[in-house]
């Protein structure tokens, strides 16, 4: 599939081309809105937002950039807009608190052997962390995600966030301590 071709006949109005970038960016798009919401629900909300936007936006594309910087940047706006109305309506908890997850990750701490269930372990203990995650204020949360779970660059980040790239350094250094903190906390 030659992008800039399909993107140009959507541009002509020819929305039917939209079928092979939505077959494209499908599972990376709805991974993205999955790991800043972490709902189901709201993931599938925000990901169909993003596309009906596309869609109806797609005259404001630049080809200057990568069409998967300009879609996730969409998401992005969209996941900030619903973030701010959420977080309007209800108080923020900044700690995790449950007894159960913290004996856990402090076994898995304390023993250096590999245990029978450790694999279930590991998984466990990378829920902890995305849950922690979860729990970030959405200008942290968007650039661990982008960075840690759907692999982008600095720069990747910075275009799509619309920030220079030494803030995304901030804010992945303020984030990673936030993280190391909570995690403590936990343990």
């Amino acid at each position: 599939m030659d992008e800039k071709l399909v993107i140009k006949q959507c541009l002509n109005g020819r929305n039917e081309y939209f079928e092979p970038l939505v077959s494209k960016y499908e599972q990376p798009l709805y991974r993205y809105c999955l790991h800043l919401c972490n709902d189901r629900n709201d993931a599938m909300d925000l990901f169909q937002e993003t596309w009906l936007k596309a869609v109806s936006k797609i005259h404001r594309y630049d080809d200057n950039h990568l069409f998967k910087t300009w879609l996730f940047s969409i998401a992005t706006n969209e996941y900030r807009d619903r973030y701010r109305r959420a977080m309007r309506r209800r108080p923020y908890n900044l700690f995790f608190s449950n007894a159960d997850d913290k004996s856990l990750v402090m076994n898995r701490m304390e023993s250096t052997e590999k245990q029978p269930d450790a694999t279930l372990e590991e998984k466990e203990f990378q829920s902890l962390v995305k849950a922690e995650v979860g729990r970030l204020k959405w200008d942290y949360r968007t650039v661990v995600v982008l960075h840690y779970f759907e692999e982008m660059g600095l720069r990747e980040i910075s275009t799509v966030l619309n920030i220079p790239v030494g803030t995304v350094k901030s804010r992945l250094y303020y984030a990673r301590g936030l993280l190391k903190t909570r995690m403590e906390m936990i343990l």
